[in-house]
């Protein structure tokens, strides 16, 4: 008996691993095509190649969290919501799954929560070669959100946060004044704007800010100069 049922054991575990590698490879190969389809704008499609991938190996969340963003792209907000806290629930530190709930709760203006999941994918857990990239992008985002929700005084603690984080550029010192007098701190957008000038003089978007931050600060001479210095360098907005 034990010759035949020690054979038989090794060959049913052969079987199953068999299967299992087939089912992974096969669930690789939908999960590429629903990228695909995702890009081409066909997103009916990548939803279902996602349903399909994440059956076949629903062990690999990249799987579950792909289909779960594909439908709420989609409005299928309730079973998105139900995926991510599935997700979440296994892995409350993830700072993706995290982010994908805040912005779910973002595009339905449910304020508090959405605001809550964006600080936990601030410190959430993120690949090591992408955390700080990734925590930068995160804390912009947040800070959008509260300004588009009114909320200044969170907005600005925020900015000054990621005011020290943010990479010595003109462009990173020019979007940080814009979100800056978005916020209606006239005083830390000038310094950035002046910053941003430091690197490139005859920038006619940082001598627009400067100006207009200028003038909020009842600087009109100063506001004067940089405005029209913009216009010599091609800003045709208006003052």
């Amino acid at each position: 008996l034990c010759a035949l049922t020690v054979p038989l054991f090794v060959f049913t575990r052969s079987m199953a691993a068999r299967n299992r590698a087939m089912n992974v490879e096969t669930a690789e190969a939908w999960y590429r095509s629903g990228q695909e389809q995702l890009k081409a704008g066909r997103t009916a499609e990548a939803i279902d190649l996602f349903r399909k991938a994440a059956t076949n190996d629903h062990g690999n969340p990249e799987y579950t969290l792909a289909l779960a963003t594909a439908l709420a792209e989609s409005d299928h907000t309730r079973e998105a919501r139900q995926i991510l806290l599935r997700l979440r629930m296994s892995t409350p530190e993830s700072g993706e799954v995290n982010l994908n709930l805040a912005r779910l709760n973002a595009k339905e203006a449910m304020r508090v929560e959405a605001v809550r999941y964006y600080r936990n994918a601030l410190y959430g857990v993120w690949p090591p070669a992408q955390s700080t990239k990734q925590r930068l992008a995160v804390r912009g985002e947040l800070i959008r959100f509260l300004l588009a929700a009114h909320d200044s005084s969170q907005a600005l603690s925020e900015l000054l946060i990621l005011a020290s984080d943010i990479p010595d550029t003109e462009k990173a010192h020019l979007e940080l004044g814009q979100l800056f007098s978005e916020a209606a701190d006239a005083h830390h957008a000038l310094e950035q704007f002046t910053l941003a000038l430091e690197m490139n003089a005859n920038s006619a978007e940082a001598l627009r800010g400067a100006g207009r931050a200028s003038f909020d600060l009842g600087n009109f001479t100063s506001a004067q100069k940089y405005l029209q210095s913009a216009a010599d360098n091609g800003d045709k907005s208006e003052p």
